[in-house]
């Protein structure tokens, strides 16, 4: 016959849990029966598996910090408030690059840039022009 747990007289107002059992800090948050233990018979609010999930989290999280993400890495070529990246030849042009700018507003912009002259399409756009064709200019120079 399976013996059923009845819940306290008085309970946790926020979780449940009996009230001795918050006292002794065996109060989880998880409401009463989760405080009572983890059936392991030590009488613990958390399991050992609740403390290597914990221990494996704070790991990663540390090894996150200390190790550098290539994502976190400077963008390409940047002359002022414009960047560019994301460089590629155009494939019917070989004289055409694309690449995409930006600039500190959060302006994002995609161009094509003809190579021989230095001009720049679309004429007009979110980012400003002149910074954005001293960004086109180099970017030539340099795959050039």
């Amino acid at each position: 016959m399976a013996v059923l747990r009845s819940l306290p007289l008085f309970a946790c107002p926020r979780h449940g849990c009996s009230l001795p059992a918050r006292r002794r800090g065996l109060c989880s948050g998880l409401g009463w029966a989760t405080a009572m233990g983890d059936g392991d018979g030590d009488g613990d609010a958390t399991g050992w598996a609740a403390r290597l999930g914990r221990a494996l989290a704070l790991l990663c999280a540390l090894l996150l910090l200390a190790l550098p993400a290539p994502a976190w890495a400077a963008p390409g070529i940047c002359v002022g408030p414009v960047c560019g990246d994301g460089f590629s030849r155009s494939a019917k042009h070989a004289f055409q690059l694309r690449l995409r700018l930006s600039d500190q507003s959060g302006h994002h912009e995609r161009i094509t840039v003809d190579c021989r002259d230095g001009r720049i399409s679309p004429a007009q756009g979110p980012v400003e022009r002149g910074y954005g064709t001293a960004v086109a200019r180099r970017v030539c120079r340099l795959v050039g």
